[in-house]
């Protein structure tokens, strides 16, 4: 679902990944306050991971974009001459 944000909105994948993931887990945090009346099955862990999945994501993406450039230009003769787009995020 994120993909398909980022595919129509103009913003970054791992911006919207962060957006989305804080979303669901302040509507978990709600709907568990709703029906239990207390926050249970969220704790540091979920929020945590919500923070840095998409964080990490950025970090991770310029070297692999950077290598990815180097392997697919040495064998863009496979597509016909031209090289994917490695800064897609539907190719990685």
């Amino acid at each position: 679902m994120v993909l398909a944000v980022c595919k129509v909105a103009p913003i970054q994948f791992s911006a919207m990944k962060v957006i989305f993931d804080v979303t669901l887990v302040v509507s978990a945090c709600v709907l568990s306050l709703t029906f239990t009346g207390e926050i249970s099955g969220v704790r540091e862990g979920t929020l945590a991971a919500a923070l840095l999945v998409g964080t990490l994501t950025r970090q991770i993406r310029r070297p692999m974009g950077q290598a990815g450039s180097l392997v697919y230009r040495a064998k863009a003769e496979d597509w016909g001459g031209v090289a994917p787009d490695v800064t897609d995020l539907t190719f990685m």
